[in-house]
């Protein structure tokens, strides 16, 4: 009995010691589950802490990216981990605190008014009393005192009216003739060419809406309704269509193109967001900028557009591209803008200086060399000589730098998510040595698209499809001509007036605005 005894102790002391175990076991696991649980809601909370100082100074903040040096002194690090795994860098490029700025000597008085202006003169003169001087004397004329100022004469609406004279035969009566009437820009309207120019320029240059220049027209006791000024801009947008084409083709048979999209609500298409996708010419001169708008933000439209290009594409790191850049034939050009981007939010919400702000500083460096290219007015192949001899360093520097900390940052972090960007994006980001015309970062086809974002808060939405297509097609002229310093206005005044002239595409090149006359639009 007494070993019986023994023996059940013996058991029942291992069944303890086992179910110990496995509770020991199971209380280790819910600890690991809950100290990542605490980490990623610790991360959680930086990342919302950041974006509420961020919304914060986006309100109340400066809105340059640029810093300067006693704001990058109030700057800081947002993880100290990343930040102490950096302290033994070696071979580091030495970083610039002090940056040389032209001397500028603020011009005194005002500005005078340009000199081809009308002028009329009003003459002030003395009465033949006030010539008389008290001594006795006549006062004689000795000089003259000018000032000026600037009027403004409203516009003035005018009607043409366009008299064809009749004429018949008198002997047989059967002969009758009247004088040909010129191609009117739109058939059916009674708006003259200049005014569909006013109309198109005050919406899509000066973002005025057509509701608005309804009740302007209003003011000169003329009632256009928006339905009809709708009509008319929808009717040019598409009469423009074939010069549209032509500007497609430039683009896509050039070696370097820039590409960007952003958002547009149509009513008329509720299953999804429509975009505004906008590609341009790379090389400034003679550039080409075409807005082709599609109801979505798949990457088969920019595949679509681009399918017969061959080069370089520069854009931001948006996946829809990446069926253009998988292509042999196609390099991708990344921009340095939005990787700094990241970078400079980070330096907006922080107290001591750290990673983002030497990163911000690095990346101010590789800028500091476009511009000094951009000063000595270097031609490309000097540009990708200085870019191998001052920029290659930086961008090893910069990558010893980020391989260092990324494996002690949080990957879903604020710093995580900008050094992650940057190293993933890489090979993009180190394209633009490649070849002195390419630039160093995308904001081409940002500053080509700001127009539209610009209008978009005017004007709020497209009502139809039909008028997006138009809207991009109108868009896609004016600022090409922009982009070649043409006179939107006379443009489209002289392109209405004689697009009916030209039979065929190879007579049409000659009016698009990098090709046409400029002395045709002076009249």
């Amino acid at each position: 009995m007494q070993i019986e005894e023994a023996q059940n102790i013996v058991k029942d002391s291992s069944t303890e010691s086992l179910n110990w175990n496995e509770e020991k076991v199971e209380l280790l696991e819910q600890s690991k589950k809950s100290n990542i649980k605490i980490e990623s809601l610790t991360i959680e909370i930086e990342r919302l802490t950041h974006y509420v100082k961020l919304l914060k100074e986006v309100i109340y903040g400066r809105k340059s990216e640029r810093l300067d040096e006693e704001a990058i002194k109030q700057l800081g690090l947002l993880f100290n981990e990343a930040e102490a795994n950096s302290e033994n860098e070696q071979e580091e490029l030495p970083i610039e605190e002090t940056t040389s700025v032209k001397e500028y000597k603020r011009k005194k008085g005002r500005r005078p008014l340009p000199k081809e202006l009308p002028r009329e003169q009003i003459i002030y003169d003395l009465t033949e009393e006030e010539k008389q001087c008290g001594c006795g004397c006549q006062l004689s004329k000795i000089g003259e005192e000018k000032s000026e100022q600037l009027d403004y004469i409203p516009a003035k609406l005018q009607v043409i009216e366009h008299i064809r004279y009749k004429y018949a035969c008198k002997g047989c009566e059967d002969t009758i003739r009247c004088a040909k009437l010129p191609n009117k820009p739109l058939p059916k309207a009674k708006a003259t060419a200049g005014l569909l120019a006013h109309i198109m320029v005050s919406k899509y240059t000066d973002h005025l809406p057509l509701y608005r220049q309804t009740e302007i027209f209003k003011r000169h006791a003329i009632d256009i309704p928006r339905s009809t000024l709708c009509n008319w801009v929808n009717a040019c947008g598409k009469l423009i269509t074939p010069l549209i084409e032509l500007l497609k083709k430039d683009i896509t048979s050039s070696d370097y193109v820039a590409s960007d999209e952003t958002k547009v609500l149509v009513l008329d298409n509720e299953a999804s967001n429509s975009y505004m996708w906008v590609h341009l010419s790379g090389d400034r001169e003679r550039r080409a900028i075409i807005y082709d708008y599609q109801d979505n933000r798949k990457g088969e439209n920019a595949e679509i557009f681009l399918k017969e290009f061959k080069g370089y594409h520069q854009t931001d790191a948006y996946s829809g591209y990446n069926g253009v850049h998988d292509r042999e034939e196609i390099t991708w050009v990344a921009c340095w803008a939005h990787a700094r981007r990241k970078y400079i939010e980070i330096t907006k919400t922080i107290k001591v200086p750290g990673i983002a702000h030497r990163m911000v500083k690095y990346i101010g460096q590789l800028y500091k060399i476009e511009r000094e290219a951009l000063d000595q007015k270097l031609d490309p192949g000097k540009i990708k000589e200085l870019r191998e001899e001052k920029a290659k360093p930086i961008l090893e520097t910069i990558k010893k730098l980020l391989d260092e900390v990324k494996d002690a940052t949080p990957p879903q972090s604020i710093l995580g998510k900008a050094v992650g960007y940057t190293l993933n994006n890489w090979e993009g980001l180190n394209s633009y040595l490649l070849d002195g015309r390419l630039r160093i970062d995308n904001n081409d086809s940002e500053r080509s698209i700001k127009p539209f974002a610009v209008g978009r808060k005017n004007w709020l939405f497209c009502a139809t499809t039909k008028g997006a297509e138009a809207s991009a097609n109108i868009y896609s002229i004016i600022e090409t001509c922009k982009a070649n310093n043409i006179n939107t206005y006379n443009y489209l005044k002289y392109l209405l007036n004689h697009i009916h002239d030209y039979s065929d595409s190879k007579e049409l090149v000659n009016l698009l605005p990098y090709n046409i006359d400029k002395k045709l639009l002076s009249n």
